[in-house]
């Protein structure tokens, strides 16, 4: 459920699980994890680009959201 009380909509699309039919099948798994710049990422980019460098600091609560589709998959996720 949402904060707002309403419910959520999820598509599971790797059901069922280890089937060579599912949607998501053919991803490799390297492109179903995300990693974050650590303080030391940071750190390094400033010192390398100097002070005309700007930082900026993203909030990502909604990041599940943000997953690349294939024009060609789209029809697929029934969403378009």
């Amino acid at each position: 459920m949402k904060s707002d009380g309403t419910k959520r909509r999820i598509h599971h699309l790797s059901y069922p699980p280890n089937d060579a039919n599912s949607i998501n099948c053919g991803i490799p798994e390297l492109y179903g994890s995300i990693s974050y710049s650590g303080i030391m990422e940071a750190i390094s980019a400033i010192q390398q680009f100097g002070n005309s460098s700007s930082l900026v600091k993203r909030d990502f609560a909604s990041a599940f959201g943000h997953i690349p589709v294939s024009a060609l998959d789209m029809p697929l996720l029934s969403l378009y």
